[in-house]
């Protein structure tokens, strides 16, 4: 539920109201003034990403992936002629000589740098493994020289074979192919232009590549960089076209074109980018297609949002509460139908962590009736409810696929502010709760753009802060939220949501005096990722 603070809350109250709305938009635009560069020939130039040197992997098993590593990433790039792989294995004998332990050298910027001028590397692949339990976490950086800027990453899981049994070889390679090849998809762009003489263009990518005689090449530029503040990773590319070429001959590393079309004011040059590849169409396939009415993907899955989401919605729902003296006899019970609105908001730090701020407000009628005799009990008149939550969170993807089902946990302080009338006789007056919370959640992905959320938010410290109050001082409370509901994909970056929310708030009393609130609402809102 949603709350609103009393006519008459403190001026601290309504500082720190300020703060918790100010916070997310802060943290907002720290993450949109990330660095970033822009000059089109100059960053085509700079990432052209023809070279990669393979540190040597790490481990906390004594060097037990070492060799299969180093196989695997030899193996990969001798079938992608679009990379070039650079001997390191001087510099892997200088570094293993070093006082300095191998995890912070591979983790030092200056380090890194060095290796890479000494081996003319433009992009370095850093390999990591670590035993956590009955499985191996594989870490692979992409990194782009000088300034050791992450290209991207990836993550997978390997169990531990069981006893008796040995790590097969190939299911590593297998596991270590699949991961470079995703994290090279992240990058935009699949291949550089090497050449143009008149209307005749070369490419770096060739039938390796899926590029056929035919097929219709997308070239273009990249207008700008958008780095991390922090993480020192590439958080967002910008690609702009400047043509399209008709594949007239290709190599298995190397295709020959003819430019068809071009953006006059940014004419294809030398290091433009392959942006996408459009297949000759297959007259028996686009039959097949156009038959059973199949569809491209909705999302593009290889570039999910890398900053985070807003949200607004409405909400409309029913509110009750009851007083009860310490016999349970004596007290009054009432409630009301409401409605209003709320506004939510996440900014990603990185992949993983968060920060999480949510308000709402609401306008309900409250009437209620004496609990002993069942009798109307004074006069109905109109409240409001008031939220504010702001916390930090960490999600656990376990894949590689920002879309899969995933998992969080949160921590943060919320206040839920009631404008209730104040009257002695019947028991009512404005009241406040506040204190720390612990949150856990997850979304399911069902199928066709579906899928299902839960959140339960569960009060660690809990305080309940009357204006007047019947009972005199409250000597403890409690505050649980639970919301369950459905995700529509309306768009790749937009989702329609609704579901329940569930609250259920309560305060004791010395006296042996209870109160508690109850609200069930349906939230309907619209979320868009950015």
């Amino acid at each position: 539920m949603k709350s609103s603070p009393s006519l008459r809350s403190s001026r601290s109250e309504r500082a720190r109201g300020r703060w918790i709305v100010a916070g997310p938009a802060a943290l907002a635009l720290l993450a949109l003034a990330a660095p970033h560069a822009r000059a089109s020939a100059e960053l085509d130039r700079r990432y052209a990403l023809d070279t990669v040197g393979s540190l040597k992997s790490h481990d906390n098993v004594d060097g037990l992936f070492a060799d299969y590593v180093s196989e695997a990433i030899r193996e990969y790039f001798a079938n992608q002629p679009r990379f070039l792989l650079q001997d390191l294995s001087r510099s892997d004998a200088v570094l293993a000589k070093s006082k300095t332990p191998y995890p912070k050298l591979i983790e030092d910027q200056q380090i890194l740098v060095k290796v890479a001028r000494a081996t003319r590397s433009s992009t370095l692949l850093r390999t990591r493994i670590f035993k956590e339990g009955p499985r191996y976490r594989f870490t692979l950086d992409w990194l782009h020289a000088p300034k050791m800027e992450v290209l991207a990453t990836e993550v997978f899981y390997m169990d531990e074979p069981g006893r008796g049994e040995a790590l097969g070889a190939e299911q590593i390679k297998a596991q270590l192919h699949d991961a470079i090849d995703r994290m090279v998809r992240k990058v935009p762009f699949q291949g550089t232009l090497t050449g143009r003489d008149q209307a005749s263009v070369t490419l770096n990518v060739g039938e390796s590549a899926g590029i056929r005689k035919g097929d219709t090449l997308v070239i273009g530029t990249i207008e700008e960089v958008k780095r991390h503040p922090l993480l020192k990773s590439i958080v967002e590319w910008r690609m702009v076209q400047t043509g399209k070429v008709e594949v007239d001959q290709v190599d298995r590393g190397i295709t020959f074109g003819h430019v068809i079309e071009e953006d006059t004011s940014k004419p294809i040059s030398k290091n433009n980018k392959l942006m996408e590849v459009i297949a000759l169409p297959d007259p028996v396939l686009s039959a097949k297609a156009s038959s059973t009415g199949d569809l491209p993907a909705l999302t593009d899955r290889m570039d999910p949002p890398k900053y985070g989401w807003i949200s607004a919605g409405l909400i409309a729902g029913s509110f009750s509460r009851q007083t009860a003296d310490s016999t349970g006899t004596t007290g009054k019970d009432g409630g009301g139908l409401g409605a209003g609105a709320n506004a939510e908001a996440q900014i990603w730090l990185n992949r993983q962590w968060f920060v999480e701020g949510v308000l709402g407000y609401s306008l309900y009628g409250y009437s209620q009736t004496d609990l002993a005799s069942g009798a109307a009990s004074g006069e109905g008149f109109t409240s409001t409810l008031f939220q504010q939550r702001l916390g930090v969170g960490y999600s656990y993807i376990p894949g590689s696929d920002f879309f899969a089902a995933k998992s969080w946990v949160k921590i943060g302080t919320q206040s839920n502010s009631y404008s209730l009338a104040r009257s002695a006789a019947e028991q009512t007056s404005p009241i406040r709760f506040t204190g720390y919370y612990l949150g856990i959640g997850g979304d399911l992905p069902i199928r066709n753009g579906w899928g299902a959320q839960m959140n339960l938010n569960f009060g660690l410290t809990n305080t309940a802060n009357e204006t007047d109050g019947a009972f005199g001082d409250s000597e403890s409370a409690t505050n649980v939220e639970f919301y369950a509901g459905a995700i529509k994909q309306v768009r790749p970056r937009l989702l329609f949501r609704v579901g329940l929310d569930f609250v259920a708030q309560g305060a004791t009393y010395s006296s042996g005096a209870t109160l508690s609130h109850h609200a069930i609402t349906i939230m309907p809102s619209w979320v868009m990722l950015f």
